[in-house]
């Protein structure tokens, strides 16, 4: 039964820094990815990009309600 115990506790703490790192890798590309739009598009044509994408996640939310 301790065995078990200790098995699963190994398992939730493995399973959470999984989780932890994809999240914080997750984060990190879409900051370069952010960084690289802005640098290959421009000031105007990310201004439309970000505009365009704010405007979508607007209508999505709606659309999720």
């Amino acid at each position: 039964m301790v065995l078990e115990k200790n098995s699963t506790a190994k398992s939730l703490v493995k399973n959470s820094a999984w989780l932890f790192g994809a999240e914080v890798f997750t984060k990190l590309l879409a900051l370069g990815t952010q960084i690289f739009a802005a640098r290959y598009l421009g000031s105007k044509g990310y201004g439309i990009f970000s505009f365009s994408f704010v405007a979508a996640a607007i209508i999505l939310d709606f659309v999720d309600y």
